[in-house]
Parts: structure tokens; C-alpha cells; sequence
């Protein structure tokens, strides 16, 4: 590339050393005589056209491209295009361009490793482009000269194109400048910036946490289709808080090419309410779309229930409350009572000091207040900083004396027990149980100290025991709906809750859907099973998400509605207990608006109400009786406001 610069030199080598030979020659300097002066002449002469002829071989024949690896200094994409590196510009033969490519692609994002470089060409044409690509870290992987007529558009005509070789996933931006056969350079293009990604187009399915778990919870999912190069696992807290943002590789998470099911375990988090997300990337650090949220609980239990122990059977009006703590206790206990015309005459919060039972160890107790005669459901849940546990199987009794320390009842009980309880069995050889009460229906309503076992256990409306052969007739009014899912696609559920004091059978109820508006029902779906004294019921659509299914308790191909059809619990055959949305009105696409409305969205009855609305006539507004959450939550199913 510079052998024509030496050329010049060199001849002026040349002659400087001919005019030094004739001096030389003159003053006899050479061989040591004037005679030889002649000779020396000749000699000298035919030593410089040898020299001359080995200058201008090279300089007249071959091919004299800049060779790649000279091309260095080049300024980055942040500071625009500069002088071609590597003498560019240097020769005065031939005709540089004298404009600018213009650039058409690569441009935006494509998942092509292999980019095709176009750009239109040079009017009047060039004899080689040179095209050069930065990446996003101040490398240049591509530094490419090449032949207009390679390029495909010789003579200036047509569009001018290379295919790149394979390039990482990332960012770029590419530039390109004319040539003339003597590399002599135009103007440099404008920069194009692209980007190359392979980025995964699914977000994952998460699988767990959800409900309660430890404070070192297995975050789970499903791996993307074809694998991700990792994952991104994110969890909020309840405090608008941050604590786990990590990124896990693809194999770490057990998971790689897209086989078995992606884990990482969490460091560990504070007792609290957490939601968590995850999403894939390729290996530059281009995101795929985040999965849904899954919430959970962290506790220092894990969840575990406590165990009830007392009362069970018949107590006296001075319950002795006792139970197992779980595995590691909780910071408080809450004591709930039910009776059994929907009152709550005990919701009690006590210390796991208060109860005997610190760190999980020993059994907990305590000694509630004086309650009237009749039947009562105990329940135990655990607090913690704040975040309840779940609730404990309730425990049924009767309040059916007076506790008179010293002395013995008739239903086997000692009041001079331990922590002067009224609770606890038959101590000390203190009389048995001889007169078990009965009831009309000739069943025995209770043995002493043992649960109720009457053949229906069904506690009728405005009744203070257990009628033991006779029919419900106003069981259905103890019935609500409790949730309702309107999710993606074939995800549909209702929660039916009961409020009453013992167990109900739901084969006496049906779900009724009202479809667009109708006033007739559409589909018709019976119940079965037994719903629990403050239980839930979950009725499923089939084909719902794993996810979804695992908290039904029944499920059916009819549960279709959409938001504005109409649901209602019917029983009995000719009684509505209650409906969501307005039988023979069509809202359009949903009652209510936002999260709290019946499309899109899972409503959840709020606490503060204690039943259905059994009328479908009248206008339907969730926001007064509902709270809302987002598609697809299925964390609050299978529990209900206690």
C-alpha cells in the first residue's frame, strides 16, 4: 500500500549515489586508482539499475488490499464514524467516492445470528465497501472489506448486500464506507443500530410457593419450551420491598433444555406476605415475558396447624382451651369461637408466654370467658409479625354446666384440675357418666365427653341442640358464595361457604348459570358431598389448570360461564340462596369495573358478610360485598373468613 512512496525515495537514493560514483570516479576514491575510474563508472551503474529494476517489481504488479488486522483506532459507536485506520486515504490514484452509503438493514430486533448487511449503493458505484460493526462492550467483532461486485451491486446498480458471519446475541451498530481501487475513502455511512435476540417468546408456569411456607421457601416452575440460557426470579414483599432479585443459569435451576422442573431455593425472608414472578432470557440479557404472580406466606411454621385438644364434647361455661402448637410455635395464637346462631362470643389474641407454650414446646392453654349454655365450634390459628396461619379443624362442644370447683358433674368432668380448668376429663376417681341425654328422635344426642353422633348432626334454625332424626329445612339459608374465578381460558370456580355450626349436605343444592342475560338457566349443575361447619366447597370447571384443580372439591364440564352470566346456588329445589350478577340482565361484558368485577378477575366475599343474597332480580354491584384480585388467583380457595 505504500511502495509507491518508497518508490520516490528510493530513485532519490539512486540518484544521490550515481552522483557519488562520478565523484568518487573523478578522484580516483575507488580501487585505489584514476585508471580504474572508468571501470568503477560502469560498475556502479549497473549495481543502480539492478536496484532500481528490484524496487519496481513489487510496486508494478499484484494486488495491495490493506490487510483487516491493520484496522485499528476506530472510534466507537458513541462517538459517530471517523478517518478510515490503517492509511486509508493515503494513495492519489483513482477516484475516491465522494458520498455516503445509505444503510437499510439490519435495523430493530431479530432473533437472525447471521444478519444480512443491505445498503444502497454509491452513485457512480465503488470499487470495495468496508464494513464495520461495534458491539455494546467497545468490541468490533466484524471489520469487513469487500468488492462492489461481490456486494452484488456492480457499477452502482441494484442493492448492495453481505451476509454476516454468526454473531452473539446483543446489541450492534454497523457502518459502511466506499472505496476506490486504490482505496482511496468517501464519506462514512450513518450508523445503523440492531439487535440480535433470542429472547424466550413463552413465559413460565409457576408451581410453588403458594399458601403458607417456610422462610426459606423452593421457588418452582416449569420450564419454558426449548429451555432459556437462565431464569429471573423476583419476590415483592408486602412493603412495596424487594429481597430476592437473582438470576439462576438454566442448569443451576435443574432444569436445562427445557426438561424436568426449574428450582431455586430462597435465602432466607422475613415472616410476611410475598408475591413472586419469573421470567427467561437469552444469554445476552434479553428478557422473555414475565409469568403471572404466585403469592405465599412465609412463617417460621411453615403453615403447620395447631391441634386442638379441648373442649371437645360437653364443657362447662368456663371452657378450658388447649392445644398442640405447631413444629417452631408462633408468636401469638388467635382463639375464635363460634355459636350457633352466627354469633362470636370469644376472638381472643394471646402471647405463645401467655399460653405455656414458647418456641413450639409443651402444650398450649388457656381459659376463656363464662359463655351460656348451647353448642360452640373452637378454632386456633397462629400470628406471626402480622401474617396469619391457617386455621385449625374446628372443635365442636356444649356448654351444659356450671363449673363448681370441687365437685363432680353429672357428665364426668372434675373442676379441680390443673390450672383450675373445667375442661378436662374425669380425674381422681371422680364418678362416670350414667345418664347420656337423649332427644326426641330417639338417637342419643351425646355420650359424656365425646362429640355429638346423632344420625344427621344437623343443628336446625332457632334449635339450641341437635335434632337427631328430623330434617333441615332451613339448612341452604347457612349457604353463600365465598369466591368466584372468571380466569384465562377454562379456568372457572366458585367457593360456597357455610356458615352454620355443623356440617351441611350438599346434594340438597345445585349451580345454576344464566347465560347473556337470560332469564332462564342454561346449565344446571348438582352438588354433592358434605360441607364442613365453616367449610368450604370448591366446584371447578374440568379442564382448569393443575394449579386450580388441586383446591376443587368437585368439578364438572358445565361450569362455563363468562362475566356477564349470571350464577346462583339453588337448593331445595324451588329456594335461591344466593346469585352473582342479575338473572335477565345482560350487563354487556361484566358487573363492576376493575379488579372487583365479574370478568377477568377472581372476587372474594368480604369477612363482614355473614349471607347470600338470595335475590337474581335485583342490580348486582361486587364493590359493595367483594373484594377483587387479579386474573388467576387461586391462593385464597379452600378457606373462608372464619
Amino acid at each position: 500500500m505504500e511502495s509507491r512512496g518508497l518508490i520516490r525515495v528510493d530513485l532519490g537514493l539512486v540518484f544521490v549515489m550515481y552522483l557519488a560514483g562520478r565523484f568518487c570516479g573523478r578522484f580516483g576514491w575507488i580501487a585505489g586508482n584514476q585508471g580504474g575510474s572508468k571501470m568503477t563508472r560502469k560498475y556502479l551503474l549497473g549495481v543502480m539499475l539492478l536496484f532500481l529494476a528490484a524496487l519496481l517489481v513489487p510496486a508494478c504488479g499484484g494486488e495491495m488490499p490493506p490487510a483487516i488486522e491493520d484496522f485499528t483506532g476506530f472510534p466507537s459507536a458513541d462517538d459517530g464514524p471517523g478517518e478510515l485506520p490503517g492509511g486509508f486515504g493515503t494513495l492519489t490514484q483513482g477516484v475516491a467516492p465522494t458520498e455516503a452509503p445509505v444503510l437499510v438493514g439490519p435495523t430493530g430486533t431479530s432473533s437472525d445470528t447471521t444478519p444480512l448487511f443491505q445498503w444502497d449503493p454509491i452513485a457512480g458505484g465503488a470499487y470495495w465497501y468496508y464494513i464495520w460493526v461495534n458491539d455494546a462492550f467497545g468490541g468490533t467483532p466484524i471489520k469487513k472489506l469487500i468488492r462492489e461486485i461481490d456486494a452484488g451491486c456492480a457499477g452502482g446498480t441494484g442493492d448492495c448486500s453481505w451476509e454476516s458471519t454468526a454473531l452473539n446475541p446483543g446489541t450492534y451498530r454497523f457502518y459502511i464506507v466506499g472505496l476506490d481501487d486504490a482505496y482511496a475513502a468517501g464519506p462514512w455511512s450513518t450508523g445503523m443500530s440492531f439487535t440480535i435476540s433470542t429472547a424466550p417468546a413463552d413465559a413460565p408456569v409457576l408451581v410453588a410457593p403458594s399458601g403458607y411456607t417456610t422462610r426459606t421457601p423452593t421457588y418452582q416452575w416449569q420450564p419454558i419450551t426449548g429451555g432459556a440460557y437462565a431464569y429471573y426470579v423476583w419476590v415483592n414483599d408486602a412493603f412495596g420491598g424487594t429481597p430476592v432479585k437473582q438470576l439462576v443459569l438454566e442448569g443451576d435451576a435443574g432444569c436445562a433444555g427445557g426438561t424436568g422442573t426449574c428450582s431455586y431455593v430462597s435465602p432466607q425472608l422475613a415472616v410476611g406476605n410475598y408475591r413472586f414472578y419469573v421470567r427467561g432470557q437469552d444469554s445476552a440479557g434479553n428478557p422473555g415475558p414475565w409469568s403471572n404472580g404466585m403469592s405465599f406466606s412465609a412463617t417460621q411454621s411453615g403453615g403447620a396447624v395447631a391441634t386442638n385438644l379441648l373442649p371437645v364434647g360437653t364443657s362447662y361455661n368456663t371452657p378450658y382451651y388447649r392445644w398442640t402448637p405447631p413444629a417452631g410455635g408462633a408468636d401469638e395464637y388467635q382463639i375464635w369461637v363460634n355459636d350457633g346462631y352466627g354469633g362470636t362470643p370469644v376472638k381472643q389474641f394471646v402471647t405463645q408466654e401467655e399460653v405455656g407454650c414458647d418456641e413450639g414446646v409443651g402444650t398450649c392453654s388457656w381459659i376463656g370467658p363464662p359463655m351460656a349454655y348451647g353448642w360452640y365450634k373452637f378454632y386456633i390459628r397462629t400470628r406471626e409479625s402480622g401474617v396469619y396461619g391457617p386455621w385449625s379443624t374446628g372443635s365442636l362442644f356444649r356448654i351444659t354446666s356450671t363449673c363448681t370447683p370441687g365437685t363432680c358433674s353429672t357428665f364426668g368432668y372434675n373442676c379441680d384440675t390443673p390450672d383450675n380448668g373445667c375442661g378436662d376429663p374425669i380425674a381422681n376417681g371422680c364418678g362416670t357418666c350414667t345418664n347420656p341425654e337423649t332427644c326426641g328422635g330417639g338417637g342419643t344426642q351425646y355420650v359424656c365427653g365425646q362429640p355429638a353422633t346423632c344420625s344427621d348432626n344437623i343443628q336446625n334454625q332457632g334449635e339450641t341442640g341437635i335434632d337427631c332424626g328430623g330434617p333441615c329445612p332451613a339448612c341452604s339459608s347457612y349457604l353463600f358464595f365465598s369466591e368466584y374465578i372468571e380466569g384465562s381460558s377454562n379456568n372457572k370456580a366458585v367457593e360456597i361457604y357455610n356458615t352454620h355450626s355443623a356440617a351441611i349436605n350438599l346434594s340438597i343444592c345445585s349451580v345454576r348459570i344464566f347465560f347473556n342475560g337470560s332469564g332462564s338457566p342454561g346449565s344446571t349443575i348438582a352438588l354433592s358431598g358434605t360441607i364442613a361447619s365453616h367449610g368450604t366447597s370448591v366446584l371447578c370447571n374440568n379442564s382448569s389448570v393443575p394449579a386450580l384443580l388441586a383446591k376443587c372439591n368437585q368439578t364438572s364440564g358445565s361450569l362455563t360461564f363468562n362475566g356477564d352470566d349470571a350464577v346462583q346456588l339453588w337448593c331445595d329445589g324451588t329456594t335461591s340462596v344466593d346469585v352473582i350478577g342479575q338473572i335477565g340482565m345482560d350487563p354487556g361484558n361484566e358487573w363492576g369495573t376493575g379488579l372487583t368485577s365479574t370478568a377477568d378477575n377472581t372476587i372474594l366475599r368480604n369477612c363482614s358478610v355473614t349471607a347470600g343474597d338470595p335475590n337474581g332480580a335485583d342490580a348486582f354491584d361486587p364493590s359493595i360485598e367483594w373484594t377483587g384480585y387479579a386474573t388467576d388467583t387461586f391462593d385464597y380457595l379452600g378457606s373462608h373468613c372464619p
